[in-house]
C-alpha cells in the first residue's frame, strides 16, 4: 500500500511541476505578446541591428509549440525525457520573446527600466536554445537510447555543436545590439560576456547551423534503418521533418514568410511528437515522405540551376537582363524531367526496393540461391525481403499433421499469400508481410510475388527432394547395420555353437576310436548331423540374402521352379528373353512376386495365379490371380513391402482389384541391362 502511495504521491509531483512549469512559459509567452504590441510603433528597425519586429511575436508561437507537446508528455509520461526537454525549450522562448521586448520597451521606448542587460542575457540563449533540444529528440527519441552505430555519434555531436552555440549566445558581449554605439541600447553590455566566440562566430550561427541540419539527417537515416513498431514510431517524425523541409526555402522571401519558414518546421515536428511517442501504431506515410522529398528534391535543384545561370551571367554581362532569366528559366525547365525520373526511382529503390524492376529481383534471388550451400528457404526468404522491402517472409509447408513454417522479419497481421504448386498440387504458402501503412500490394507486385512463388516451389522441391535422400540414405544405413547385426547374430548364436559342438564329439570319437569303436562311431554319427544342420542354417542364412535359384537359373527359372512347388497353380510367361538383369532387380522382381501369390492365398479364395514379365525399358512384372476380389485393398504389410521394394529402385507398385473380379499386383522396376 505504501509503494502504491509513494508512486501515486511521484505521478502527482510530475503533473504539478509540469503545470507550474507551463504556467510560466505560458506567462512568459504572454509577456513576450505584450511587449510586441506595445513595442509595434517604435523604430525598432532603425535602432536595434539585425532584430526584426517580430522578434517577440515569433518566440511567443515558439514558446506555446513546445508548452502544449511537453506538457502533454510530461504529464503522460514523466519518466519519458522529451517532456521536460521541451518544456525548457518553452520557457527559452518565453524569457527571449519577453527579455527583447523588455530591452526594447526600457532602452527605445524611453522606459528606463532596472539591469537592462540581464534582459539579453536571458533572451541570447533561450532564442537558439530549441537547437541542441531537438536535436537530443531526434537522436534519442522514442526510447532515450543513443542509435548503434555512427547515425548516433552523429547525433551527439548535433547536440553539442548546438550546445556550444547557446554557449557563445550567453557570452555575446551585447557590443552589436545598437546601430549607433552612443545610443542607451549601444551602452547595455554583458557583465560576464567575451569575444572568445565573436571572433570567429556571429552569434554562434557557426555551431547553430550544422547543429539544426544534423539532426533531420540523423531521424530520416534511423528511420530507413529501423524495422517494425521502431519504423512505425519513427516515420511521424521523418514526415514532421520532411514537411518542414519543404517551407525551409520560404526563409528567402523575408518578412512574415521567414516567420511561417522558421516556425512552420518546429511545430510540425513537435506536433507528430506527441502523436509518436503515445501511439505505438499510427499509419505508414512513406508515399507521403516520397513525394514531399521527390518536390522538394526538384524545387532545390531546379533553383540551384537558375540561380547558378543568373550569377554566372551577372558575372560575365555584369547584370542579369530579361534574356538571361529567359535563358535560365528554359535550362531548368529542360531538367526538371529527368530529374524528376531519377529521383523518384531512387525514391522508389529506397522505400519500396527493387519493385519496379522484376528481373532484377529474380536474377538476384536466383543468384543467391546458386551461392548458398544450404538453408536455401532461408536464403531465398532473406533475399525477397531485402530485394523489396517487406517486413516477413514466411514459407509454410508440409502436411497438416507436420506443417513447417520458414520465416524471416516479425510476422505481420496484414500480409498475402501465393501457393506454391508442386505436379499440380498445393505443397504450400508463399506468405509477404505488407509494408508498414500498406493493406495490399500493386497488380505488378503480386505478379511479381507469384513469379516468385514459382521459384520457391522450384526450391522447395529441391529442399524436400534433399531431406528424403537424407532419410533414405539413413534407412540405408541403419538397414545395413540391422542386416549386419542379424548375421552376426545368427552366425554367432547358431553356427557357432553348432561347429564348435561338432568338433567337440569328432575329439571324443578319436579318442574312443581303438577301447570302443562303437561309441566312437555313435560320436562321428552325431557329428555328422550337427554338421548338416550347421549347412542347413547356412542355406537359409544364404537364401535370405538372395535366393540360390536366381544365380542358378535366372528371375524366370526359379519363378518357374517355385511354380512347381506352391500352393497354387502358378504359370510364368516371359515377353521374351530376361537375363542379365541386375542382382538388386531380380530380387526385388522374385520377392514382389512372391508375396503377392502369398497374398492371394491368404486373402482370398484364388487357386491360380499367372506371372507375366516383360522388358519395355523397365522391368514389368504382372500378378494376376482368378480369386474375388472386389472392394479396394487395403494396404497391409504385405502391399508396402512389395511398394517399398520397387521405390527403393525408383520404381512403383500397385495392387488392387482386377477389372475380371480377380487380384491384380503391378510393379514397373526401371533397369539398365547388363551388357
Amino acid at each position: 500500500m505504501n509503494n502504491r502511495s509513494n508512486v501515486l504521491f511521484r505521478l502527482s509531483s510530475s503533473e504539478a511541476l509540469a503545470t507550474v512549469v507551463g504556467v510560466f512559459a505560458l506567462a512568459l509567452a504572454a509577456a513576450s505578446l505584450l511587449f510586441a504590441q506595445a513595442n509595434r510603433d517604435l523604430p525598432i528597425d532603425e535602432v536595434v541591428r539585425d532584430a526584426p519586429k517580430w522578434f517577440g511575436t515569433q518566440n511567443a508561437i515558439s514558446a506555446v509549440a513546445f508548452l502544449i507537446p511537453g506538457w502533454y508528455i510530461a504529464v503522460k509520461a514523466p519518466r519519458m525525457p522529451f517532456g521536460w526537454l521541451l518544456l525548457a525549450g518553452a520557457i527559452g522562448h518565453g524569457l527571449a520573446g519577453s527579455g527583447w521586448g523588455y530591452l526594447i520597451a526600457s532602452e527605445v521606448g524611453g522606459g528606463n527600466y532596472p539591469v537592462p542587460w540581464l534582459a539579453p542575457l536571458l533572451s541570447a540563449p533561450g532564442t537558439g536554445i530549441e537547437v541542441p533540444i531537438l536535436a537530443a529528440v531526434l537522436t534519442f527519441y522514442p526510447d532515450g537510447k543513443r542509435p548503434p552505430g555512427w547515425i548516433g555519434w552523429l547525433g551527439i555531436a548535433a547536440i553539442v555543436l548546438g550546445s556550444i552555440g547557446v554557449l557563445a549566445a550567453i557570452l555575446d558581449p551585447f557590443t552589436d545590439l545598437a546601430r549607433d554605439p552612443n545610443s542607451a541600447l549601444g551602452g547595455v553590455r554583458n557583465p560576464i560576456g567575451t569575444t572568445l566566440f565573436s571572433r570567429f562566430d556571429q552569434g554562434g550561427v557557426v555551431f547553430m547551423a550544422p547543429a539544426g541540419i544534423i539532426p533531420g539527417l540523423v531521424i530520416i537515416v534511423r528511420w530507413l534503418r529501423a524495422r517494425g513498431e521502431m519504423r512505425q514510431l519513427l516515420r511521424w517524425i521523418a514526415l514532421g521533418d520532411f514537411a518542414g523541409a519543404i517551407f525551409a526555402p520560404l526563409v528567402l522571401l523575408g518578412g512574415e514568410w521567414f516567420l511561417l519558414s522558421v516556425q512552420l518546421p518546429t511545430v510540425l515536428v513537435l506536433a507528430v511528437l506527441v502523436a509518436g511517442s503515445l501511439r505505438n501504431r499510427v499509419y505508414g506515410i512513406e508515399v507521403v515522405v516520397s513525394r514531399a522529398f521527390l518536390y522538394f528534391a526538384l524545387l532545390a535543384v531546379v533553383a540551384g540551376i537558375y540561380g547558378a545561370i543568373i550569377g554566372g551571367m551577372t558575372l560575365l554581362a555584369g547584370q542579369a537582363t530579361e534574356t538571361t532569366s529567359f535563358i535560365a528559366a528554359v535550362a531548368a525547365a529542360f531538367a526538371l524531367a529527368p530529374l524528376r525520373g531519377r529521383i523518384e526511382r531512387f525514391l522508389n529503390r529506397m522505400l519500396f526496393g527493387q519493385r519496379d524492376d522484376p528481373y532484377q529481383v529474380i536474377s538476384r534471388v536466383s543468384a543467391e540461391l546458386a551461392e548458398a550451400t544450404d538453408e536455401l528457404l532461408p536464403a531465398f526468404a532473406s533475399q525477397v525481403a531485402s530485394a523489396l522491402r517487406v517486413p516477413f517472409v514466411a514459407i509454410e509447408y508440409g502436411d497438416a499433421g507436420d506443417r513447417r513454417v520458414m520465416s524471416v522479419g516479425e510476422s505481420q497481421a496484414s500480409s498475402e499469400s501465393f501457393p506454391l504448386i508442386q505436379q499440380g498440387v498445393d505443397a504450400g504458402r508463399l506468405r509477404v508481410g505488407h509494408r508498414s501503412g500498406e493493406r495490399e500490394f500493386t497488380p505488378a507486385e503480386r505478379q511479381l510475388l507469384g513469379d516468385l512463388a514459382r521459384q520457391a516451389s522450384a526450391t522447395l522441391t529441391n529442399v524436400l527432394l534433399e531431406e528424403d535422400l537424407r532419410r533414405s540414405h539413413e534407412r540405408l544405413v541403419v538397414a545395413r547395420e540391422e542386416e549386419r547385426r542379424r548375421l552376426r547374430r545368427d552366425l554367432h548364436d547358431g553356427l557357432g555353437p553348432v561347429l564348435t559342438g561338432a568338433a567337440m564329439m569328432i575329439d571324443a570319437g578319436r579318442n574312443l576310436m581303438r577301447r570302443d569303436p562303437d561309441g566312437a562311431d555313435q560320436q562321428l554319427s552325431d557329428a555328422r548331423a550337427q554338421v548338416k544342420a550347421a549347412i542347413d542354417d547356412i542355406r537359409r542364412l544364404v537364401y535370405g540374402l538372395r535366393p540360390p535359384a536366381l544365380d542358378d537359373l535366372g528371375l524366370v527359372g526359379a519363378l518357374q521352379e517355385q511354380a512347381r512347388n506352391g500352393p497354387v497353380r502358378l504359370s510364368v510367361d516371359a515377353d521374351g528373353p530376361i537375363e542379365s538383369l541386375p542382382a538388386a532387380v531380380e530380387v526385388a522382381a522374385f520377392r514382389i512376386v512372391s508375396e503377392a501369390v502369398n497374398n492371394a492365398v491368404l486373402h482370398s479364395t484364388a487357386t491360380a495365379c499367372t506371372v507375366r514379365i516383360s522388358m519395355n525399358g523397365a522391368l514389368q512384372l504382372e500378378i494376376l490371380d482368378n480369386g474375388f476380389s472386389t472392394n479396394p485393398w487395403r494396404a497391409g504389410v504385405g502391399i508396402i513391402s512389395m511398394r517399398e521394394r520397387a521405390a527403393e529402385l525408383g520404381g512403383i507398385c500397385d495392387a488392387g482389384p482386377a477389372s475380371d473380379g480377380g487380384g491384380r499386383v503391378h510393379a514397373v522396376i526401371p533397369v539398365e541391362v547388363n551388357s
